[in-house]
């Protein structure tokens, strides 16, 4: 095991924080670092089931985020919750290199998704790992490949 040695800057200029990994080579104590410090990185979502109780669930339960009338549908791991805000606001509260919007009306979790599968008609069929599928809008199909290119890249 490397030693690991932690240097604070200062920068009152910035408005979010920026970690930066640095080692001779990529290894899987650098791979687990850095999965740890992403996880922690997250933002919990205040959300409602059902019966209108309030539930607190963190971003890494979450399958997808869809629109649904007036109010947001969140699948997660344990069930489907409410979330009061617009589709833009629970967008800027999730780490964007988790999630990925496929549509003006929904947002995926990159981390829960078992299979992209694009058709010979140019359609993209999204299967996440409990289950269920949901389809790309034809628009976002260009971003999303461009999103998963570079995602794949950095692997």
């Amino acid at each position: 095991m490397k030693n690991i040695d932690i240097i604070f800057e200062k920068n009152p200029d910035l408005n979010n924080i920026i970690i930066t990994v640095s080692a001779s080579q990529m290894d899987e104590q650098i791979s687990l670092l850095i999965d740890l410090i992403k996880k922690s990185g997250g933002n919990d979502l205040f959300v409602q089931d059902s019966s209108g109780r309030i539930h607190r669930i963190t971003e890494d339960r979450i399958i997808r985020i869809q629109a649904d009338n007036k109010s947001l549908l969140v699948s997660t791991m344990d069930g489907d919750f409410r979330l009061r805000k617009s589709m833009q606001e629970a967008e800027n509260m999730l780490k964007s290199s988790m999630f990925l919007k496929i549509s003006r009306f929904e947002i995926v979790n990159l981390q829960k998704v078992k299979n992209f599968d694009f058709t010979i008609s140019g359609t993209l069929r999204i299967e996440f790992e409990d289950g269920s599928f949901t389809w790309a809008s034809r628009r976002f199909i260009p971003i999303i490949k461009q999103r998963l290119s570079e995602r794949n890249e950095k692997r």
